[in-house]
């Protein structure tokens, strides 16, 4: 099996930890948001890392980590919840990789969700930076890395 459909098999399961593991963190507006809009965030956010990783391209995570990054911002969020969720997400996928895949095979997989993961971090700190201050940071592509 693929590693993106071996990933993709997890997705309920990752978002279902992922959503319980956000409630122990107990942040700000995740928790004023409610458990409903957190899910369908954390399941949106999953499937756009899953996208990335079928398609072997970055594009999807950076647009959504932009837009996340745009709405958050404006919404108050602090940079350090939305962070959080998004580690929290990555544990989850961590987890699951760690526990399932062979061993001939973590290299790659470990690092694709690295890739996409602190590349999503990246852009998401990077547009709030531009946002904050209203100056542009530059993009990086790290396209190459994924096409392991």
């Amino acid at each position: 099996m693929e590693l993106s459909e071996l990933f993709r098999s997890w997705e309920d399961d990752l978002v279902n930890e992922a959503v319980t593991e956000l409630r122990h963190a107990r942040l700000q507006h995740y928790i004023a948001d409610g458990e409903g809009v957190t899910r369908e965030r954390v399941g949106l956010f999953i499937g756009r890392a899953l996208e990335c990783f079928s398609l072997r391209r970055a594009e999807p995570m950076i647009e959504h980590a932009e837009q996340i990054a745009r709405e958050r911002h404006a919404a108050g969020y602090d940079l350090f919840e939305v962070q959080t969720a998004i580690n929290v997400i990555e544990e989850a996928l961590w987890k699951r990789i760690l526990s399932s895949v062979e061993p001939d095979e973590l290299a790659h997989a470990l690092g694709m969700v690295n890739a996409i993961f602190g590349m999503s971090k990246d852009v998401l700190a990077r547009t709030y930076v531009s946002l904050a201050t209203n100056q542009e940071t530059p993009r990086k592509e790290l396209d190459e890395i994924l096409d392991g």
